[in-house]
């Protein structure tokens, strides 16, 4: 079955990679990856370079050896299949950033709707970094609260949700 990303393909095979690594996450439980690429002209999605650990950072991007970046999946060793600050970020300016979760084994991409736009991308990132530099390294839970709120209104405005299986 192919899951649609917007203009994109996500095919079965690169489905069954992702609940590879899920499994993968749940042994070695550190956070493993890979870029996603887009294949010329066609827009069919194939998995690019690997990443485990620090290197799946938004600051170590995963490439592609053959066709275009135009995001990247990772695994949550612990947390739900949302998405951090970093990867919306990833998902506005590449297109999509798709996350798997150990714990829910569930996977969720989360596709920019439309076009991005300069102006946009401002406003978002610097929403985010204003939310993410007013919390603590430990946070209760009203701070988290705040957290999520900021980013699920940002999450409606500017994204699509879509659950892979």
């Amino acid at each position: 079955m192919i899951t649609k990303l917007n203009s994109y393909a996500l095919q079965e095979d690169v489905v069954e990679k992702m609940k590879l690594k899920i499994e993968e996450t749940r042994q070695k439980k550190i956070e493993l990856g890979f870029g996603l690429c887009s294949m010329k002209f066609v827009n069919i999605l194939k998995p690019g370079i690997e990443c485990s650990g620090d290197e799946c950072s938004i600051i170590r991007v995963p490439g592609c050896p053959t066709g275009t970046y135009v995001g990247g999946y990772h695994t949550h060793p612990e947390g739900p299949a949302e998405p951090s600050i970093a990867d919306l970020k990833t998902a506005y300016v590449n297109d999509v950033e798709c996350v798997g979760s150990a714990k829910e084994d569930t996977i969720r991409c989360f596709v920019r709707i439309g076009q991005r736009k300069k102006q946009d991308e401002k406003t978002i990132i610097s929403k985010l970094k204003e939310v993410a530099e007013s919390l603590p390294k430990t946070i209760r839970k009203e701070q988290y609260d705040i957290w999520k709120n900021a980013r699920d209104e940002i999450l409606t405005k500017y994204f699509q949700a879509v659950d892979v299986k």
